[in-house]
Formats: structure tokens, sequence, C-alpha cells
């Protein structure tokens, strides 16, 4: 490789570089400023990561164990009303944590809980830091801004601005579900990342003839990292099919090779996650030693039948995902400037996918992800209310994280109304402003105090 050849490889490299270090520094900020322990079920998060980092997996009628509960008991719980036990505490009781200390993470597969766990070990082994939580909530930052860094990539394959793409995939980092998400220990952290690989692998599919083995292997991997990633895959499924002559050439009774190629895609993609998630769930279910109906939190919930249609198409369900920003955010990270530019972007985004599904047409690709979007996250939010209902007996609603796999696709949507030199300008700028605004807010933001550092 000659000079020319190495200069120009780095030239190209430093736009990836850049966005991966803006979206790291809100997930290394908000980890810094944040201390206590997440209410969002991160106690049961990090107890799943310690044990399977020491070769235990956890199930159903398990009890969260020492460590992550002196991390609690010493952090505190951002929960008001809610008293962690002192950190001194010789012996620490499950019973005294909520939902009598049961282990609920178990329906979720190891492998994000596997990075996490030996990341935190690791780090926390060699010294850089001095707990468990600490390198877990590394490991959600490191992956939710390569996540970030893959969205990018995503708009430069679809022939993106490069300072519009990076703009547009930087808007990302103003969502409470990502940014919550990103400093703290969720499986959460890794669906940006899912979705936006799920979406590059289905567009090499078409586009670079890439092997059929490798959309089953994403979708493999959909499935394997959380449930709710199940939408990324469905999105793909519908994407093959929408930008395929499937509807006028089964009028025609006449499949061509390609559109039995994406019809062949489209069931692979969706089939494999959907497999692995049911297989996941058999087996969880298999291990359990008590009925999940007696955990007060599902005691609390309990429903039975289906839920109401008022429940399913209340605008808190129905467009819960539209986009999936909303999320648990503390309220020392929510000055109004940043509500204003949260507001704006999801108003941005959902605007942007409902323009794409009316300018959608089989050849533009980019338009056919920002449309496919914007449907599996109306249609998906209430059935997957409507499913987890019946599966659980739980009345259970669409949080925003958990349609965060899609939010590759709503980048895409508004990337897409860059057509000219000024609006690329226009996104470009508006996403440095975001990502720059949250920054700076993390930085001057009041921490959350620690009562006690963890022992040992």
């Amino acid at each position: 490789m000659n000079r020319a050849d190495h200069s120009s490889r780095v030239r190209s490299a430093l736009p990836y570089i850049a966005v991966f270090l803006l979206a790291m520094s809100v997930g290394c900020l908000h980890m810094l400023r944040y201390r206590t322990v997440s209410p969002i079920d991160e106690l049961r998060h990090l107890d799943y990561a310690v044990k399977i980092s020491n070769g235990q997996l956890t199930h159903i009628g398990d009890k969260v164990g020492e460590i992550a509960m002196r991390e609690e008991a010493c952090r505190g719980i951002d929960l008001v009303g809610w008293l962690a036990p002192p950190c001194d505490t010789p012996q620490l009781d499950p019973l005294s944590y909520r939902d009598d200390g049961w282990q609920t993470a178990s329906p979720h597969p190891p492998t994000y809980y596997l990075g996490a766990g030996m990341v935190g070990r690791t780090l926390r082994t060699v010294g850089i830091t001095s707990s468990y939580l600490e390198g877990a909530r590394f490991f959600s930052a490191l992956i939710t801004a390569l996540g970030v860094t893959f969205v990018f990539h995503l708009l430069r394959k679809l022939k993106t601005n490069t300072y519009a793409a990076a703009g547009c995939s930087l808007m990302l980092m103003v969502f409470p579900s990502v940014v919550h998400s990103s400093g703290t220990v969720t499986p959460d952290s890794a669906s940006v990342l899912v979705g936006a690989v799920v979406a590059l692998t289905t567009l090499r599919y078409i586009e670079a003839g890439l092997a059929l083995r490798w959309l089953a292997v994403a979708g493999i991997v959909a499935g394997a990292v959380k449930l709710t990633n199940l939408l990324a895959a469905a999105a793909a499924a519908l994407f093959l099919i929408a930008s395929s002559d499937a509807w006028p050439e089964l009028r025609e009774r006449k499949l061509s090779a390609e559109t039995k190629r994406r019809l062949i895609g489209s069931a692979t993609v969706f089939g494999c996650a959907l497999a692995t998630t049911l297989l996941w769930l058999i087996i969880d279910s298999a291990r359990a030693t008590i009925d999940p109906a007696i955990i007060p939190q599902n005691l609390l919930n309990k429903y039975n039948g289906l839920p109401p249609l008022d429940f399913l198409i209340y605008p808190d369900v129905s467009m819960r995902w539209l986009p999936p920003s909303d999320n648990y955010l503390h309220v020392n990270f929510l000055p109004e400037p940043i509500v204003l530019l949260r507001t704006l972007t999801t108003t941005l985004l959902a605007g942007a996918a409902i323009v794409c599904l009316l300018r959608a047409n089989r050849t533009a690709l980019a338009l056919q992800f920002g449309a496919v979007g914007g449907i599996v996250a109306l249609f998906g939010s209430p059935l997957f209310s409507l499913v987890t209902t019946v599966y659980t007996g739980t009345l259970v609603r669409p949080e925003g994280r958990y349609g965060l796999s899609l939010a590759p696709l709503f980048v895409v949507a508004i990337a897409t109304q860059g057509e000219t030199r000024t609006g690329r300008r226009i996104l470009g700028t508006y996403g440095l402003i975001v990502v720059g605004a949250v920054i700076v807010m993390l930085m001057i933001a009041t921490s959350a105090t620690i009562p006690l550092p963890p022992p040992g």
C-alpha cells in the first residue's frame, strides 16, 4: 500500500472515529454522573451479568446475589420512596429489595450479559474500575457507540452525504431511551447495534448478493440478544418483500428468481429470529423453579384475557415507538433545552417516516427503509402488548426502549430528506448541535451522590 492509499483510508476512517467518540462520550459521561442504581431493573441486569461471568446461568426462581445487592445498598437506587439497606449491613437479605429479591431478567438471552459480565470482571480485576457495575456500564456505552457508528455506516451505504450521515446518526443521542441505556447495565443498550446490523445485512443481501446464511446469522443474533429485537427482523422481512416485485408478479402468477430470493430471505431473517427467541423462552421456562406469577411485580400487573381495545389504541401505546425515544431519564439530565431538542427530534423523525411512506417506491431503498420502520413501529407496539399480555398474564405497556432496534430506520428516514446541499447541511449541523448539547448538559449536570463507596 502506497502513502496515497494509506492517507485515503485514514481520511475515510476519520468520520467513523468522530461519530464513535461523540456517542461514546455521552455514554461515559452519563455513567460518571449517574452514580445510583437505575430503577429500570439494573439490579437484576447486573446480577445476571455477574453470575454468568462466573459460569452461573440465572433462572426464574433465582434470587439476586451479594455483589449486585451490595452495589445497590452502597449506591442507593434512583427511586423516590424506596430505601436500600445500609451499605455496611453484614449480610444482605434479598427480601429487602424490590420484588422480594427475585431475579426477573432470565427471560432475556445471555448474550448481552456475557459481554457485560466479562468486561465488568476484567476492568475490575485490572483496577480500571472499582466495581462490576462500572465495568458493565462501560460495556453498555461501548456497544451503544458502536451501534450509532453502524447507523452512520448504513447511511453511507445508502449514499448519504458524510456530514449529513454523521448528524443524523448522532441525533439518537438526545433520546432518553438511548442515553439512559448507554450508561446503565441493560440489554437495551445493544438494540441500536442489532437494528443497524440487521438493516446493513439486508441491504447487502439485495445490493451485493450476500449469501442467505448471513441473513440467517443476522436473525439469530437479533433473537439471541433480546426478545424485542424481533422488531428489527420483522422490519427486514417486510423491507425485502416491499422492495421486490412480488405483488405484480403474483398477479401474473410468475415469480422471478430475484423475487423468490427476496421472499426466501424475508422468511429466513424473521424465521431465524423468531426461532431463536422461542427456543430461549422454552429453555428459560423449563429451568424455572417457581411460578413467575408469585413475583410481586407480576401480581401487581396481573391481567386475564386480552387487553382492552381502548388500551391498545391509546396513543401512549399505539404510537409509543413512533419513534422509540421515550424512556426514564434522571430529572437532572432533563433541562428545558434538552427537552426541547428531544421533542423537536422526535417530531422530525416521526414526520420523516410518514413522508417516506407517502413517497416510497420499490427502487428507492432508503425510502423503503424509512417507511418500513414507521409501519413496524405503529403496528408493532400494540401487537407487543397484546402478545405479551397473553403470554405472561400481565398487562404490559410497550416502553420506548423496547423499540430501539427500529431506531436506525427512523434515522434513515430523516436522512432521506436531505436532498439538497442546504438540506444536508441543516441535518448535519442540527445533529452535531444535538449531541453537543447533550454532552455539555452531562458535563455540567448535578451528579447523584453515593452514600458510601462499595467495599472491596
